[in-house]
């Protein structure tokens, strides 16, 4: 009979020991202003939610992982019971638990529990820091795929933090012509054609709306087919929408 080591943990979870974890805008957001939104620190928190970690104990039903293994994790676990569960919207479950999200702790700790079923092994010849940046990499690829960005999009990224950065990568990978990235930042635009932006703009406040709108016009030579907000500035979700195609996304 096969042998399972077990560990006093809730049954379906795992026992991980971080070893990288990268520290996301959301991280920063709350040590400098303690909230994002409704979600208010009211007593200290542990950071970190992107996260590559080595299996250091299973619980007595895990089937998928042996101690040893390295794994990469979903953050955020539903209740998988309600009927947004069900129908396989999980994310949006109203009773979701998010690592480093009040009042729950992240992961950049030397031991956390999480689910097996929101983990996912990694294989040998990934690095740790490869395996914690799938996390905001899925993010990247999951707005690709519903934005319909395909083979000839002519595509806009406004914002070019490290989800910006990843939006250019995947834009390109599912067939993009052209990305046009926008962002203040002219270090963070030179990032950005270095992983792959055809064209970029850096963003001037003084510049007005018409004026910017006729920029990228003029730079792209063609309607944007698809706009990716990355910048949370409301300026560009207004630009986005004025350059974006009838019927684009």
């Amino acid at each position: 009979k096969k042998e399972k080591k077990t560990s006093n943990f809730p049954a379906l979870t795992n026992c991980y020991s971080e070893l990288f974890v990268w520290d996301c805008g959301s991280d920063v957001h709350y040590w400098k202003h303690g909230f994002i939104g409704n979600f208010v620190l009211k007593e200290p928190i542990i950071m970190g939610h992107e996260t590559c970690a080595q299996v250091m104990a299973v619980g007595n039903d895990v089937d998928h992982f042996r101690v040893g293994d390295r794994v990469c994790c979903e953050p955020a676990v539903p209740c998988r019971m309600c009927r947004t569960c069900k129908e396989g919207q999980y994310n949006l479950c109203g009773e979701i638990l998010c690592h480093a999200t009040p009042p729950h702790n992240g992961t950049l700790t030397q031991l956390f529990i999480h689910p097996e079923d929101f983990a996912f092994k990694i294989p040998k010849d990934m690095s740790d820091e490869e395996g914690a940046m799938i996390e905001p990499l899925s993010v990247a690829v999951y707005a690709v795929q519903r934005a319909g960005v395909t083979a000839g999009s002519a595509v806009m990224v406004t914002g070019c933090g490290p989800i910006g950065l990843f939006q250019i990568m995947v834009s390109k990978a599912f067939g993009a012509h052209r990305v046009l990235a926008l962002d203040t930042n002219a270090n963070r635009l030179k990032l950005a054609a270095s992983v792959g932006a055809d064209e970029v703009i850096v963003v001037d406040r003084d510049v007005s709306e018409d004026d910017m709108k006729k920029r990228v016009v003029e730079v792209m030579g063609r309607p944007i087919d698809v706009s990716l907000e990355c910048s949370g500035a409301p300026p560009m979700v207004r630009l986005g929408m004025l350059v974006t195609k009838s019927g684009g996304t």
